[in-house]
């Protein structure tokens, strides 16, 4: 993370535009509105990303860097050759409607609708906090545990939407209390519906097992769900915490290399 200055910290958020909806594109400039009004030290700088060939010029220009795609791959999950296609077996990107944070000239984390919208939220509501905060999850990041995320997804058991790092911002009114912004390593949304809040940990233990129960119950009142599901993904376990995972109603996968079984 760069560090603060008298001169104050290098700031710009990119909007590349338009974005492919109409109410993506008005949603986005909404915030970015607000964003600009509130936040002077953050600079709002809009970038015209239409065309194949340019799309696939400006990722070169700010996205080709090895070292970005690790950065980006970190703090949202997917690297930006991955995040930025269209589908699955495409490999043409597109970054129409993509917003991402640089500091330094450095990108600092990227995003599409729908995901981007909450950051963008905490963004123009705690400005330099919300920031730290994505820089503290980040660095609490383990690379084995974005594995275990990426071996997952191409299981028989993500069947449905996998959305990553998954935002809850701070509130203190109504049935959702969240004192501090937190992340949720994963949320996988099935075809009709249901959520399980996933946490990927290397060992099951207890630390796994109590971020997975929190992270449900909160993730439940944020989206004022009636139900949804803890799971964990790990790659050891010891019977006693596996047992008790069962008696609570959590959902566990084992990983080993490539494969995933669920055990629980």
């Amino acid at each position: 993370m760069a560090s603060d200055t008298k001169k104050g910290r290098d700031l710009k958020l990119y909007f590349f535009y338009p974005a492919f909806s109409s109410s993506d594109q008005d949603r986005i400039e909404k915030i970015l509105r607000k964003i600009g009004k509130t936040k002077r030290n953050i600079r709002i700088v809009r970038v015209l990303a239409e065309g194949r060939q340019v799309q696939e010029d400006l990722y070169d220009e700010h996205f080709g860097n090895p070292k970005t795609s690790q950065l980006v791959r970190r703090r949202v999950g997917r690297p930006p050759r991955q995040l930025f296609k269209l589908s699955k077996t495409g490999n043409a990107i597109y970054l129409r409607g993509v917003v991402a944070l640089f500091e330094g000239g450095i990108v600092q984390w990227a995003n599409k609708p729908p995901e981007s919208y909450q950051f963008l939220r905490d963004l123009a509501s705690r400005g330099l906090k919300a920031i730290n905060d994505l820089y503290t999850f980040s660095e609490s990041i383990e690379s084995e545990e974005v594995d275990l995320l990426d071996i997952f997804e191409d299981s028989i058991y993500c069947k449905g939407n996998l959305e990553r790092s998954v935002w809850l911002p701070t509130s203190t009114k109504g049935s959702f209390i969240n004192e501090t912004s937190k992340w949720i390593d994963a949320v996988l949304t099935s075809l009709n519906g249901h959520h399980i809040v996933i946490e990927a940990e290397v060992e099951l233990n207890y630390t796994s097992i109590g971020q997975a129960l929190c992270y449900e119950k909160w993730f439940r009142a944020f989206k004022n769900i009636k139900s949804s599901k803890p799971a964990i993904l790990c790659r050891n376990f010891k019977q006693e915490y596996l047992n008790v995972c069962k008696e609570l109603g959590i959902t566990v996968f084992t990983i080993s290399d490539t494969k995933v079984e669920k055990i629980s």
